[in-house]
C-alpha cells in the first residue's frame, strides 16, 4: 500500500467516525395520514402475513408519531405490485424530495457542494 493510499484511507476513515450535520431541511409528500389511519391500515395489509401481530402495534403509540406522509395512497399499497414499478416510484419520489430538500437549504445559502464534501 503507498503511502498515499494510506493517507486517503485516513482521510475517508476520519469522516466517517467524525460525522456532523451541517445543515437540515425536510420535503415531504402532501399525502399526509393520521397514525390511527395508518394502523388501521398496517393492521389490514399484514394480517394474512404475520402471526401475533397485535403484539407490535403498541410500537405506534410508544413512537409518538401523529403524522406520516406517504408518495401513494394507503390503498396503494394494498395492491400487488411487480418490484420494477415499486422500485422506480421509489428512485422518483427519492430524486423528487432530494431536490426539495436542496432548494430549501439553497435558500438559506447552504451549498450542496459544501454538504457534499463536508467541509464545515
Amino acid at each position: 500500500m503507498s503511502r498515499r493510499e494510506t493517507l486517503e484511507e485516513h482521510s475517508f476513515d476520519a469522516r466517517i467516525n467524525d460525522p456532523r450535520v451541517l445543515s437540515a431541511a425536510t420535503a415531504v409528500s402532501y399525502r399526509r395520514v393520521k397514525q390511527q389511519d395508518t394502523e388501521e391500515s398496517a393492521r389490514w395489509l399484514f394480517a394474512r402475513k404475520f402471526r401475533n401481530l397485535d403484539r407490535l402495534f403498541p410500537t405506534f403509540d410508544d413512537g409518538q408519531i401523529e403524522t406520516r406522509h406517504f408518495c401513494r395512497s394507503l390503498e396503494w399499497f394494498g395492491r400487488e405490485w411487480p418490484f420494477s414499478e415499486r422500485d422506480t416510484l421509489y428512485a422518483e419520489h427519492t430524486l423528487k424530495f432530494s431536490e426539495q430538500a436542496l432548494s430549501e437549504l439553497a435558500l438559506l445559502g447552504v451549498s450542496a457542494l459544501r454538504l457534499e464534501m463536508g467541509d464545515h
